[in-house]
C-alpha cells in the first residue's frame, strides 16, 4: 500500500510541476528549445509528447496544444513513414487543435494550423486529395486571416498554399516570390509577439520562398 501511495504521489507530481505562470513559462521555454535539435519526423513526436504532457497539467493553456499539434505537423510533412502512418499521426495533432480550437475559438493562430493540417493531409496524396483539402485549408486560413488580418503566417500560409497549387500545375512562380518578399518586409511590423513561448516562426520560411526565384 505504500508503494502505491508513493507511485500516486509521483504522479500526482508530474502533473502539477508546471502549475503557477513562472514554472509554466519556464517547462514551455525549456521544451520549445528542443525544436532546435529535431531533425526527424521521430524526434518532432517526441517532442510533441513532451508538451502533450504539458497540456495535460495544464488544461486552461492554449500554447501546449499548439505546439503540441505544431510538432506533429511539421514532422509529418518530411516523414518516410507510410501514408497510413502518417495520417495517425495527424489525428492526433487533429485531436490536439480540436482542444485548442475548443479553448480559444476565436484564436488565429489555432486556425493557421489547421491550415497546415489539412495541407499535410494533402501532401500524403496530392493526385487523390488535392482539391479537397487544398480548399479545407483556404477556408482554415482564410478564417485565420479574418479573425487577424495582421497575423503574418496566415498570410504566409495563403501564399504557400497558392503557391503549392501554382507549382503542381506548371505555372510561373515569380508572382509568390514577390508576394512572399513584400511579406518578409512587413514582417516585424506584424508580428507582435505576445511572449518568447508565442508562435513566431515564419519568416524564414517565407525568406525562403521570397529566394527560390533568384
Amino acid at each position: 500500500m505504500k508503494t502505491i501511495i508513493t507511485t500516486l504521489s509521483l504522479v500526482l507530481l508530474s502533473l502539477t510541476a508546471f502549475a503557477g505562470g513562472e514554472k509554466f513559462q519556464q517547462a514551455m521555454g525549456k521544451t520549445l528549445a528542443g525544436y532546435e535539435t529535431c531533425q526527424s519526423a521521430a524526434d518532432f513526436n517526441a517532442l510533441s509528447a513532451k508538451f502533450a504532457r504539458i497540456a495535460e497539467a495544464e488544461p486552461t493553456e492554449w500554447l501546449p496544444l499548439y505546439y503540441q499539434a505544431h510538432c506533429i505537423i511539421v514532422g509529418n510533412f518530411n516523414s518516410i513513414a507510410s501514408a497510413i502512418d502518417r495520417d495517425i499521426m495527424l489525428d492526433e495533432a487533429q485531436k490536439a487543435l480540436d482542444k485548442l480550437i475548443a479553448l480559444d475559438p476565436s484564436n488565429s493562430e489555432a486556425l493557421v494550423l489547421q491550415g497546415m493540417l489539412y495541407t499535410g493531409r494533402l501532401v500524403i496524396d496530392p493526385q487523390t486529395r488535392g482539391q479537397e483539402y487544398g480548399a479545407k485549408s483556404a477556408i482554415a486560413v482564410g478564417k485565420a486571416q479574418g479573425m487577424n488580418p495582421n497575423n503574418p503566417r496566415a498570410r504566409y500560409m495563403q501564399i504557400a498554399n497558392e503557391r503549392g497549387t501554382a507549382q503542381f500545375f506548371g505555372k510561373d512562380m515569380q508572382a509568390f516570390c514577390d508576394r512572399a518578399a513584400a511579406l518578409v518586409n512587413e514582417w516585424d511590423s506584424l508580428d507582435i509577439v505576445a511572449s518568447p513561448i508565442h508562435p513566431s516562426w515564419g519568416k524564414s520560411i517565407t525568406s525562403g520562398i521570397a529566394n527560390s526565384c533568384d
